[in-house]
């Protein structure tokens, strides 16, 4: 197999995959901290383990029953689970994106106020701004731009770890598993429901995945890459436990603990790009479909105008719940929607997707509007 099919197998799904979740809620910790570390050193890790697990079955399923029925956009794979009934999808999809701009700009304002002094709306606008941009240019730039960028995120939170492991010493990052909080498994499926139901909306990075063993082993390798990163802030925050539960930006709060400035600057930029890479990542799958729409009607996709108009209304729409704040989004918002997830996308795909799947149906045309 040749580098550049292997990487659009293997690579670039797991890494669309992970520009998704790793956002604002993801990139300054505050999820794995409301998800994962509130409930124990040992529960968190019990979490995290039993999320993985969840989050390969589940993208690896959606993986398989795109490639089975060669369908790339969510209104399609929808019709597949639930019929007519897939417009519901499409609601708590819309509501999903608007949630996570909303956190997005939530926490680039907070940031810059908190590191900058400089005003909160000017962090909003600037992110928004680059969103709209990207979003812009469409699909190629999209993939090129996210997946390099996690490349980058890596690395900045690979060194974050490994700085904070030397200030405060390997053993205070070391896991208790007698520390095991009631309620760690029910918030790992949360994590699991909300950030997996967003698969149907990158099935654009899918395109290539030719078999079920293809399907099962980039599903693998994304649910690791998500998983890993997301150990790695647990296990720094168990140095600072439990005084980090409190802080709305863990993450920043932890770098400012060790007296890091260069890694202040990195983590800042690297934060913004995981920020604005997760919301052109989901913006780009609501053009997907509505290209697919347009496209049926017209026999052409959308303009780039009209790609970057649907990211200023979403942007435009999601404003006003910025203003709410970080912590009361990720744990209000990600919750509630989460179960609404359960029943419209993961329960359809565990049953009739597994019965679609094993039942050998080939490719056919999904039909509806």
């Amino acid at each position: 197999m040749k580098l550049g099919k292997f990487l659009q197998i293997y690579v670039v799904p797991a890494a669309i995959f992970e520009a998704i979740i790793a956002g604002g809620g993801y990139g300054t910790g505050r999820e794995t901290v409301e998800f994962f570390t509130k409930y124990g050193s040992g529960g968190g890790m019990l979490g995290m383990l039993a999320a993985a697990v969840g989050m390969w079955i589940v993208v690896g399923l959606t993986f398989e029953l795109s490639r089975r029925f060669r369908v790339y956009d969510y209104r399609q794979l929808m019709k597949i689970l639930i019929g007519r009934a897939w417009f519901s999808y499409e609601i708590l999809g819309i509501t999903m994106t608007l949630l996570v701009l909303a956190i997005t700009g939530a926490a680039a304002g907070t940031i810059l106020r908190d590191t900058f002094g400089i005003p909160v709306w000017i962090g909003v606008a600037l992110t928004f701004g680059l969103i709209v941009l990207l979003n812009y240019y469409g699909r190629e730039v999209v993939i090129k731009v996210l997946s390099l960028w996690v490349l980058l995120l890596v690395a900045v939170f690979v060194t974050y770890f490994v700085t904070v492991a030397r200030h405060y010493g390997l053993s205070a990052m070391r896991p208790d598993f007698a520390d095991v909080r009631p309620g760690w498994f029910v918030s790992a499926c949360q994590y699991v429901l909300y950030n997996s139901s967003g698969v149907p909306i990158i099935l654009y990075a899918a395109r290539h995945i030719e078999t079920p063993r293809q399907a099962a082993i980039s599903a693998l390798v994304a649910a690791i890459l998500a998983m890993t990163l997301g150990t790695l802030f647990h296990l720094s925050f168990l140095a600072a436990y439990p005084a980090v539960l409190t802080q709305s930006l863990p993450t920043h709060w932890m770098i400012g603990n060790v007296h890091a400035p260069g890694l202040m600057v990195a983590y800042i930029v690297v934060l913004f790009g995981a920020m604005i890479k997760t919301a052109v990542g989901i913006v780009q799958g609501v053009n997907e479909r509505l290209d697919e729409w347009y496209r049926e009607r017209t026999g052409r996709t959308m303009s780039r105008v009209g790609h970057g108009l649907v990211a200023a209304a979403a942007i435009t729409a999601s404003g006003a719940l910025s203003n709410v704040g970080v912590i009361t989004l990720v744990q209000r918002g990600y919750g509630t929607v989460a179960w609404g997830f359960l029943v419209i996308f993961t329960l359809p795909l565990l049953t009739v997707g597994v019965y679609r799947i094993v039942r050998g149906a080939g490719p056919q045309t999904v039909a509806g509007g």
